[in-house]
């Protein structure tokens, strides 16, 4: 009887080990990070980085190291809130900075001297989406571009990868397979 339970419990807790690191893997948050600068290109480390979710109301705080740099990791999909200030400089505050489900988005200032008091907004076109702090592509797809695709003929759930640039059915031989799968190809530079 002991044998039994002593086994069940060794069996449970390889299950446990061997699927923790896929559960792990499972990414539902993003990134924000940023280098703070000067007008003259110097960094300046210590400045105060506050990160607030526009719709929750919730903040976040770090502040940027000895280069520059400042990293906030774990952070909720949803629209952000950048403001960033140190002492004999201006505060910068960046509106609607958009953090989608497994990506890093970048919000680096470069602060004007000047009193704390003064602010510089930031506003405008989206942030560039050219990824230098990592080497995947990705894409997120909206609900409204899903509701405003045509069905395929034979309704495969799949067809929405047609709108990714970049993704093809896998071809072997020339033949097509009974399986479906989707190969990502660089396009070419025009």
């Amino acid at each position: 009887m002991k044998r039994t339970t002593f086994t069940r419990l060794a069996a449970a807790f390889y299950l446990i080990c061997a699927f923790a690191g896929t559960a792990a893997s499972q990414t539902v948050t993003g990134s924000l990070v940023g280098h703070v600068k000067d007008t003259g290109g110097g960094a300046i480390p210590g400045a105060r980085v506050v990160v607030t979710d526009v719709d929750r109301g919730t903040r976040r705080e770090a502040v940027t190291n000895a280069e520059g740099n400042f990293s906030i990791n774990s952070v909720d999909p949803g629209v952000y809130r950048v403001e960033i200030e140190q002492t004999s400089f201006k505060k910068s505050i960046r509106e609607r900075v958009e953090v989608a489900i497994n990506t890093t988005v970048r919000a680096d200032a470069q602060l004007e001297p000047g009193g704390v008091t003064e602010t510089v907004e930031i506003s405008g076109g989206a942030a560039a989406r050219l990824k230098t702090d990592r080497a995947d592509v990705s894409q997120q797809i909206t609900s409204e571009q899903v509701e405003e695709l045509p069905l395929s003929p034979d309704r495969n759930y799949q067809s929405i990868l047609d709108i990714s640039p970049g993704v093809t059915e896998a071809r072997l031989g020339g033949m097509q397979r009974e399986t479906q799968r989707f190969v990502i190809q660089p396009q070419p530079s025009q």
